[in-house]
Order: C-alpha cells, then sequence, then structure tokens
C-alpha cells in the first residue's frame, strides 16, 4: 500500500511540475508574440516619423509646386480652368 501511496504522489508531482513547465511555456510565447507585436508597431511609428521629417526638409511651407492663384476668366474653355505657366 505504501508504494503505491509514493507512486501516487511523485505522479501527483511530476504533474504538478509538466504543468508549471508549460504555463512557464505558454507565457514565453505570449511574451515573444507581445514583443513582435511591439516590435512592428515602433518600426511603422519610426517609418512614420521619418517621412514626416523627410518630406517637412524636402518641400518647405513657403514653396509650392503648383501655382494654386487665381484663373483669369479668359482661359477658360470648354468649362475647364487651365493653368498658365
Amino acid at each position: 500500500m505504501r508504494k503505491w501511496m509514493w507512486a501516487g504522489l511523485a505522479l501527483a508531482a511530476a504533474s504538478q511540475i509538466y504543468l508549471v513547465q508549460e504555463l512557464v511555456a505558454a507565457f514565453a510565447l505570449f511574451l515573444v508574440g507581445s514583443g513582435a507585436i511591439v516590435l512592428v508597431i515602433a518600426s511603422l511609428y519610426a517609418l512614420l516619423k521619418g517621412w514626416e521629417m523627410l518630406v517637412a526638409r524636402l518641400a518647405p511651407a513657403e514653396r509650392t509646386i503648383l501655382p494654386l492663384g487665381s484663373v483669369p476668366l479668359g482661359s477658360v474653355k470648354d468649362g475647364a480652368p487651365r493653368a498658365s505657366y
């Protein structure tokens, strides 16, 4: 009887250790997955900020690409306004 009691106790301890190992493994996978998501979000944020700095440096507010002034009435043909350069 004592032999079976010790065997049952050893089995219960082993199952608890296995459960702890599984929980630790699941927590590690959760940390790796969360870290990957944080890395993707941080890299996208850095790319966005870099793009904003590049656009701010290449296109200052004083310079415009197209003239956006008023179009004279004589230059309108076929109902479509045309920009004169």
